[in-house]
């Protein structure tokens, strides 16, 4: 089984008309990261393992719909 830095790595560096997905709650935390900071496993799976995901019931903010619309848009 992969860890969360190798699950990101496999599908950062997929190629480019590739459908592989990623879960948002591997993407979000390593996505606020410097890309320095994204190339160590260690800080990755910290930064993967402190992030909460919004409870599926609870209402989605704004910020969150438009981030998801222009997400979708360039995957």
């Amino acid at each position: 089984m992969k860890d969360a830095f190798g699950t990101w790595w496999v599908w950062a560096n997929k190629p480019e008309n590739s459908h592989l997905a990623i879960d948002v709650a591997i993407w979000r935390p390593i996505s606020r990261m410097s890309p320095e900071d994204r190339l160590d496993r260690q800080k990755v799976n910290d930064a993967v393992a402190r992030h909460k995901e919004p409870e599926a019931n609870s209402p989605p903010c704004l910020g969150a719909l438009l981030r998801s619309s222009v997400l979708i848009s360039f995957l």
